[in-house]
């Protein structure tokens, strides 16, 4: 939980280029909630940890955002994976919740 709670803290602290519109901290939370969730779902569906990082290395302009956002998909892909659909959906959802709570706070 503590590797849960400083990539939630950093990718929240520097997600926001510094010349972006400033974003209030709900929408910067959001929007890292939204990348947990993403990241949960692909886990769920059996997408290989490398092709995440890879994609995260491609993505991100920043070395320490991509750093947190890499820490974030090894706790996802840290998690069991589920055999249904709904249980799949529920631990995105509730991935994303935990994320979105720890970054508002």
């Amino acid at each position: 939980m503590k590797h849960l709670i400083t990539a939630a803290a950093l990718v929240a602290a520097l997600s926001t280029p510094a010349t972006a519109a400033v974003e209030t901290l709900q929408e910067r939370c959001s929007s890292v909630a939204a990348t947990a969730h993403s990241i949960m779902r692909a886990h769920q569906h059996g997408v290989a940890l490398g092709v995440i990082l890879a994609g995260i290395d491609e993505a991100s302009s920043d070395p320490e955002v991509g750093a947190a956002i890499t820490e974030l998909a090894l706790i996802a892909y840290g998690e069991p994976r589920y055999q249904t659909e709904a249980a799949q959906q529920r631990s995105a959802d509730e991935f994303r919740d935990i994320v979105h709570v720890w970054c508002l706070s």
